[in-house]
């Protein structure tokens, strides 16, 4: 009965989602121009408004070359079950499950249709993988990387942490061959975002206390949560790594989420 209910909730709500789903502004403007400029030969960021390591386009060619409504529907599928998948390997308990599906960060990222989803798998994922994702969107996984760096270095010294790191750096070198040096890109966005909800140099310190603090308790979901206060830039959907840390406190995490959607509403009402 439970299979037989499941199947008939897709089977509605899959069309529902391909006709009424939001156009994805991040989508359309940014993240497939990018992948399909690959699929032409170009680079990705011969789109102007791409700032994302390369491999983030290369890995959505397969949905880019779609029809735009089906890929549209695709990446928001794809961005659910990330989102999802990320909270039940963290423990998360159903309540815990839909508040955190329900923040202003997530529902955030699935409406425009960005990729937050893919460096916040960084917490789930083995050293090297997670750090070939963290360079995607370096402001969600700052503090898991720095994390990473300290815990491996304590706990199986250097040549662990440098094995660790050669497929990033080997995929980064690789990516200047073909791209330039692309990290100068991510300067450009802090000029170009009207969309930064940064906290300024203040945020640092509240970063740096969380950092320390995963490292003493041995908490990866705790240096997530670090990332966004170390970064100059940082959008609203950015915060779901910050969420993370709480999804083993219900009662913390919905407050969490209220205070994310009050700026959200204001700014809808004003």
């Amino acid at each position: 009965m439970k299979t037989l209910l499941l199947a008939t909730l897709i089977v509605i709500i899959l069309p529902l989602l391909y006709i009424a789903l939001p156009v994805g502004i991040d989508w359309r403007d940014t993240y497939r121009p990018a992948a399909l400029a690959i699929v032409e030969g170009k680079s990705p960021y011969s789109v102007e408004i791409y700032y994302a390591a390369p491999w983030a386009a290369w890995l959505l060619v397969p949905l880019a070359i779609l029809p735009y409504t089906l890929g549209r529907l695709i990446i928001f599928l794809v961005s659910l079950m990330a989102f999802a998948f990320v909270a039940w390997r963290l423990g998360a308990k159903p309540l815990s499950m839909l508040v955190f599906l329900c923040s202003a960060a997530v529902i955030g990222c699935l409406n425009n249709g960005n990729i937050e989803w893919m460096a916040l798998l960084a917490v789930v994922s083995p050293m090297w993988l997670g750090l070939i994702l963290i360079a995607v969107k370096p402001q969600v996984g700052i503090g898991l990387g720095l994390y990473w760096a300290v815990v491996a270095w304590k706990e199986k010294g250097i040549r662990h942490v440098l094995w660790s790191v050669v497929p990033v750096a080997a995929l980064t070198l690789w990516s200047f061959v073909l791209y330039g040096f692309w990290p100068l890109r991510f300067s450009q966005t802090l000029a170009w975002s009207v969309d930064n909800t940064s906290l300024g140099l203040q945020s640092l310190f509240v970063g740096a206390v969380l950092l320390v603090r995963s490292v003493r308790v041995q908490n990866k979901s705790m240096a997530m949560a670090a990332g966004p206060f170390l970064s100059p830039y940082v959008l609203q959907f950015t915060w779901s790594a910050c969420l993370v840390g709480l999804l083993d406190s219900p009662a913390e995490l919905l407050a969490a989420v209220i205070c994310l959607w009050i700026p959200v509403i204001w700014r809808i009402v004003s």
